[in-house]
Order: C-alpha cells, then structure tokens, then sequence
C-alpha cells in the first residue's frame, strides 16, 4: 500500500510539472495566424473549402485536381495550360463583409498563387473585383494570407443586386488552394443601434 500512495504521489506531481512546463499557446496567437476577427461572437464565417472550387471551362478537367491526401485542389504537373477553377460564394443578405482570407499550398519558385474575389451586378453585368490576396513566396506547408482592408463601396452585400464569387488558376503540381473564407457581420444585431455606437434612438428616461 505504502509502494502504491508513494507510486500514485510521483505520478501526480510528475503531470502537473509537465503541464506547467508546456509553452502555453494564447488565443491572441492562434487568432493572429488564422485571420480571426476581434470579437468572434459578432463576426460570421462562409468558408469555401478546396472541394468546393469548380472548373472555370477554359480547359479540361485534367489541368487540375483535388488532391485527397492533403485537402487542397492545386495544378497538374503534366498539364500544358494552368487550370483555372472558381467558386460561387453566396453570403447573407444584409451583412457587411469584413475581411477576405485564402490558405494556399505555393512551393513553386518560379511563381505565386492568386486568389481573386469579385462581385457582378446581376441586371447590367458589370463586373468588379472586390480584392486578391497572392502568396509572396515559395512554402512546402499552407500559407493564409488575408486582406483585412476591404473598400468601404464593396462591404454592404446585397444579392438582389450583386452575386459574387472567387476565381484562380493553377499552373502546376506545387500550386494550390485549401480553403478561401470571408467574414461577415449583421449590418444591426439589435436594433437600438447598440453594437454600432448609436444611442441616439435609446430611451432618454430610465425604465
């Protein structure tokens, strides 16, 4: 019995100085590196995986492929032209976009990886590209890249009007794409205007 507390005693304080001793990871670090807005209770995601992109028709399918062991649709490296995919993305009315991200698969030397977001306006077919985010620079693991600065005259989504979507194109097997996401919020969560400093509709007199 004495062998068996003095085992378990060990055991015990063995753990906690493990876990006291583990480099803690804090939230603002994980937030950094992932694109994460500042207050994820107000902010949406739409995220559009590798699986979800689809063949732009410039070429066949064989320009292209998704690759199942590592979850990204990225280029042939047979092919004679680069394969060019694209994706709808279909927001929520009334929202305002906040920030667009791309993780990309890019261990091509010789060039970059792009992904364009655009906007068309469904009664006059204008089209106009809302913002590209593009690798800087040669990486055998995922790189996310984002563009946080979307101009204001894009940010209020409204598909009556306007329908939107992604595009890129893949030269080669060392290109790809994992995921593209797009934040969003609610143009009002409540209707007093609270979340947007506007107080001027709040009572003037306490209930």
């Amino acid at each position: 019995m004495r062998y068996s507390n003095t085992f378990c005693f060990w055991a015990v304080l063995l753990f906690v100085i493990a876990v006291a001793t583990v480099p803690l990871v804090t939230a603002s670090d994980l937030d950094s590196e992932r694109g994460f807005p500042d207050d994820p209770g107000y902010f949406r995601l739409f995220n559009i995986p590798g699986a979800g992109f689809n063949s732009a028709g410039a070429y066949d399918a064989d320009v292209y492929f998704f690759n199942f062991g590592s979850g990204r649709i990225q280029g042939d490296s047979d092919a004679l032209h680069a394969g060019c995919v694209m994706a709808p993305v279909t927001l929520p009315d009334d929202g305002v976009l906040y920030q667009f991200y791309a993780s990309f698969y890019d261990n091509d030397v010789a060039d970059y990886v792009w992904l364009d977001f655009y906007r068309i306006q469904n009664y006059t077919g204008v089209v106009e590209k809302i913002g590209r985010v593009v690798t800087t620079e040669e990486s055998s693991g995922p790189q996310s890249i984002g563009e946080r600065d979307i101009p204001v005259e894009y940010r209020d989504i409204d598909h009556l009007f306007y329908s939107y979507y992604v595009a890129t194109c893949l030269g080669n097997d060392a290109q790809g794409i994992y995921s593209a996401r797009l934040w969003h919020h609610p143009e009002h969560i409540f209707s007093d205007g609270f979340e947007s400093g506007n107080y001027s509709v709040w009572s003037s007199s306490a209930p």
